[in-house]
C-alpha cells in the first residue's frame, strides 16, 4: 500500500508541477478557483508521500492556493509549515523557493489585515536577500510599502530594477514594478510622473498575462482619476472586474473593487463586495466593504477611515477621509 502511494505520488508530481507554475504565472485564462482547488487536493495527497524538498515545493504551492482561493488561514498554515520545515534542514536540502513563500505570506497578511506581520516577514526577507534580488520579492515588499504611506522608500527600492529589468527585457517583471512605482508618485503628489508611468503601462497591456494586466488596468484607472478622468477610470475598473470574474480569481476581483470604490464607483461594487466578503478571508475585504456601503448610504467614512488608520493602512485611510 505504501509503495503504491509512493508511486502515484511520482506520477502525479509532474503534472502538479506544471499546473502549479501555469498559476504562479497568471498563465491561466479562466476558472482560477477551480484550478487552485485541484491543484490544492493533488498537493494534500503528495504531502505524505514525498521528500522532504519536494514536500518544500508543495506546501509553498498550497500557500499559494489558499490565498487564490481566499482561505487565507489555511494559507498561512501551509507557510507556515514550510518555514518550520526550512529550519530543521540543511540548507543544501532547502527548497530554492523561500522569496516565493515571503511573496505570498507578505499578500496573504496583508489581506487579513495584518500590515504589521506583513512587514515583519518583508523585513526578514530583506535582512536574508537584500534589496538587489529581481524575485518575487520587490513588487510585494513594494506594495507593503505603499499600504504603510512608505511612497519615497518604494520608488528608491523599485528603480533601479526597473532599469533593470528593462535592459534584460523582462516585462513582466518591469511592468509590475512601474505600476507600483506609479501608484506611489501619486501618494507623493508627482502626478507628472505617474502620468509618464501610466502611458508606458498603457503601450504594453495586450502584452502580459491575466494576473499582470488587470493590476496594471488597475493602476492606470488609479492615474485617470488624479488627472480628473472620474468616468474613463469608472468605467475602466468596472470592465477589469467583469474580466476578472469571468476568469474567476476573486483576490483581483476585490482589489479591483475597492479601487473602484475609491474612484466614486461604490453603487457598482458594494453587492458584489458584499458576495465575496462570504468567501475571501481576514479584515480587509469587510472593510472593502464597509468603505462601499458608508458612500452608498451616505454614512460617516471616519469609522472606516480610522480602522484602516489603526492597521497601518496610512495611504488608504487619508484616501478614504478624502471622501467625506
Amino acid at each position: 500500500g505504501a509503495h503504491d502511494a509512493t508511486r502515484s505520488a511520482a506520477d502525479s508530481l509532474p503534472a502538479y508541477r506544471r499546473h502549479e507554475r501555469r498559476l504562479r504565472r497568471g498563465l491561466v485564462r479562466g476558472g482560477f478557483v477551480e484550478r487552485a482547488r485541484e491543484l490544492a487536493v493533488i498537493g494534500e495527497q503528495l504531502l505524505d508521500h514525498v521528500t522532504d524538498f519536494v514536500r518544500l515545493e508543495v506546501l509553498c504551492g498550497l500557500g499559494m492556493c489558499g490565498f487564490v482561493l481566499g482561505e487565507l488561514a489555511g494559507a498561512l498554515d501551509a507557510i507556515g509549515e514550510f518555514k518550520q520545515l526550512v529550519s530543521e534542514l540543511p540548507p543544501s536540502l532547502t527548497w530554492a523557493g523561500p522569496d516565493y513563500a515571503q511573496f505570498v505570506e507578505i499578500h496573504v497578511r496583508t489581506e487579513l489585515g495584518d500590515l504589521a506581520g506583513a512587514r515583519r516577514v518583508l523585513d526578514d526577507a530583506v535582512a536574508d536577500v537584500g534589496r538587489s534580488s529581481m524575485g518575487f520579492l520587490p513588487i510585494s515588499g513594494a506594495r507593503c510599502l505603499l499600504r504603510a504611506g512608505e511612497f519615497d522608500d518604494a520608488i528608491a527600492w523599485l528603480d533601479p530594477l526597473v532599469e533593470l529589468a528593462e535592459l534584460i527585457q523582462l516585462i513582466t517583471n518591469a511592468r509590475p514594478m512601474q505600476a507600483t512605482t506609479a501608484r506611489a508618485a501619486l501618494g507623493l503628489g508627482d502626478g507628472e510622473r505617474a502620468e509618464r508611468e501610466a502611458r508606458v503601462l498603457e503601450e504594453t497591456l495586450a502584452g502580459t498575462n491575466t494576473f499582470v494586466e488587470l493590476d496594471l488596468i488597475e493602476t492606470i484607472s488609479r492615474v485617470e482619476l488624479h488627472t480628473g478622468q472620474r468616468e474613463a477610470a469608472v468605467a475602466r475598473l468596472r470592465a477589469a472586474v467583469g474580466a476578472a470574474r469571468v476568469v474567476d480569481n476573486p483576490i483581483m476581483e476585490a482589489s479591483l473593487l475597492g479601487a473602484l470604490v475609491e474612484a466614486g464607483g461604490a453603487v457598482h461594487a458594494v453587492d458584489r463586495l458584499e458576495e465575496l466578503s462570504q468567501v475571501i478571508e481576514g479584515e480587509l475585504i469587510g472593510l472593502k466593504l464597509a468603505h462601499a456601503r458608508a458612500l452608498v448610504d451616505d454614512q460617516d467614512l471616519e469609522a472606516v477611515a480610522a480602522r484602516y488608520e489603526q492597521l497601518g493602512f496610512v495611504g488608504t485611510a487619508a484616501m478614504v477621509r478624502s471622501q467625506a
